[in-house]
Formats: C-alpha cells, sequence, structure tokens
C-alpha cells in the first residue's frame, strides 16, 4: 500500500487535511459533527467564542452536517479518529464521527502545549529557513498550528471566518513551525520558534 493510503504516515495525513478544506472552525472541536449538542457544550464551555452574533453561522453549519476543527483539533482528531477515516465520510451525511479520546497516544492539548510535548519526546525541531520538503509537518507559531502540505503550500483551520483553509506557506504573522510529531505519527522532525522575522516561502 502507498505511504499516502497508510493512516499515521506524513502523506496520509498531509492529504486528510486537504480533503478537509472547507470545512469551519469551531474553537475547542476535534474533528467533531457538528450538532446542537455540541454547539450547546462548546457555548458553555468557551462562551466567548460562541456569542450570540455567530450563533446563525453555527446553526448552518450543524443543517450543512460538517466536521468542525479548531487548529490543532484537525491534528488531535485525526489522531482520536484512527487516521481520519470516519470524520470525512460524516462531511454532508447523517453519518457520525467514531472519535476515542485520547486514541493512538495523541494527548488533549493546544497548539503550544502540543509543541512543548514533541520536544520532550525528542523530536526534531527549527526554523522557518530550514523547512524540509516534506508534507505533514506541522508550522507553529505562539498559539496557532497548520500543516505544510508541500510545495510551498500549508492547510490550517485559520479561525471562525475562514474555517479550513489552503494557503501559500503560512499566514503572515507566522515565525515558526512544529511537526505533527505525536506517538501515534510516523514521525518526520518538529519545527520551531525562529528568532528574525525572515518569512517561509517568499514572504
Amino acid at each position: 500500500m502507498a505511504r499516502i493510503d497508510t493512516p499515521f504516515t506524513n502523506e496520509h495525513f498531509s492529504a486528510w487535511c486537504e480533503k478537509m478544506l472547507g470545512q469551519p472552525y469551531w474553537y475547542g472541536a476535534c474533528a467533531y459533527k457538528a450538532t446542537a449538542a455540541l454547539l450547546n457544550r462548546k457555548s458553555r464551555q468557551y462562551p466567548s467564542h460562541y456569542g450570540s452574533s455567530r450563533t446563525a453561522r453555527y446553526r448552518q453549519d450543524i443543517r450543512n452536517k460538517t466536521v468542525v476543527c479548531d487548529c490543532i483539533g484537525g491534528l488531535k482528531g485525526y489522531c482520536w479518529t484512527g487516521g481520519g477515516q470516519s470524520a470525512l465520510e460524516a462531511i454532508g451525511t447523517d453519518s457520525a464521527v467514531a472519535i476515542r479520546y485520547g486514541a493512538n497516544g495523541c494527548p488533549d492539548k493546544g497548539a503550544n502545549g502540543m509543541f512543548s510535548y514533541a520536544k520532550s519526546k525528542g523530536c526534531a525541531w527549527g526554523t522557518m529557513d530550514t523547512l524540509p520538503e516534506i508534507p505533514g509537518i506541522a508550522l507553529r507559531f505562539d498559539g496557532h498550528v497548520g500543516v505544510y502540505i508541500g510545495g510551498g503550500y500549508a492547510v490550517e483551520e485559520r479561525g471562525f471566518n475562514y474555517g479550513c483553509v489552503k494557503n501559500e506557506g503560512f499566514f503572515p504573522e507566522v515565525d515558526a513551525l512544529v511537526s505533527a510529531a505525536l506517538r501515534g505519527l510516523r514521525r518526520r522532525g518538529v519545527y520551531g520558534r525562529r528568532r528574525d522575522k525572515t518569512r517561509y516561502p517568499g514572504k
């Protein structure tokens, strides 16, 4: 089986991220099916992210039968669903997402916490100017993470107004990166904060 078809390879993870393009951003979500119950739960958990001005959009996401993530939630959801297939099958259908919290050795941490966790596991990390041409490396700056998919492009759950999008490089404020280097993934490297303002690529 080709690596791109093999769950928990960097190629498979990168391809899965691309298949999530267009799905909405919900803060605190990890490849969950958008439902009224989820909206109620997240509204109580994170009220500042689920104000009344956003309710109509969230309800439309539910009607559209979307699968929702925040930035690090995509990575966690991929691991917790055993490679993301059930998340893809739930998009636009009545299917639920088969997900198990903490599965495949993936901890429940935010973007910064996951970076620290990856480093603590001995994963390599570096600066933007040393980014290798390897899809599946996650790009990180303070409080946010995306995934490098090759060819100078990245996929990220950018925020409420954007959802899951594909960008050339990472959006302009980026100054660091971190790999999707969890126990459940076949690790290739972790990249961290750079100290100057050089951008990758061509920024």
